[in-house]
């Protein structure tokens, strides 16, 4: 027990420290912003259970190819983390969405997130943007900047109703927020 609460601990403290790698600049450029919330993408996978899921088939990451995280999420793509292997799939049809564990919406469009989310939170697949409102309007992870940093806000209900489980010690870094 004593051992896994080490390695637990060992893990989360390297979760916060790169968390935080990008976030202690004064001013937070778009090339951080983003690579930041590239990080925070692929770290937040480590900490996430979904139902009836086999992860030694890796986690899929979707996102649409024009957004600007995908330079950042090439550099990551293919790694491991904590035994799970991450893959970025770009330019996901709703006949595909099955492969997608975590699901990027891009907030170049965002007159499409009523749909999107209609047809995203119907299956069990951690939903994240950067739209203002995000979370509010059923979204399950939004990331918004605040006093130069990156920070998250969660639905938690949204989560709840998919059946997802992000570990209690990452949602205490978030901001919970209700529909």
């Amino acid at each position: 027990m004593i051992k896994y609460n080490f390695k637990i601990s060992f893990i989360l403290i390297y979760f916060f420290l790169t968390l935080n790698l990008f976030a202690e600049a004064e001013d937070i450029t778009k090339d951080n912003e983003f690579k930041l919330k590239s990080v925070y993408l692929t770290r937040l996978a480590d900490f996430t259970n979904w139902p009836s899921f086999d992860e030694d088939d890796g986690i899929n990451i979707c996102i649409d190819a024009s957004s600007p995280l995908v330079i950042f999420l090439n550099e990551i793509d293919d790694l491991e983390k904590n035994g799970k292997r991450l893959n970025t799939i770009y330019n996901i049809s709703s006949d595909s969405l099955e492969n997608c564990q975590i699901f990027y919406l891009s907030d170049d469009r965002p007159d499409l997130l009523k749909e999107r989310l209609k047809l995203l939170n119907k299956k069990s697949i951690l939903t994240i943007s950067s739209i203002d409102e995000f979370a509010k309007k059923g979204g399950m992870v939004e990331f918004y900047i605040s006093k130069n940093k990156v920070r998250m806000k969660v639905n938690l209900a949204s989560l709840r109703k998919s059946k997802i489980f992000i570990s209690s010690k990452v949602l205490k870094l978030m901001s919970i927020v209700k529909r």
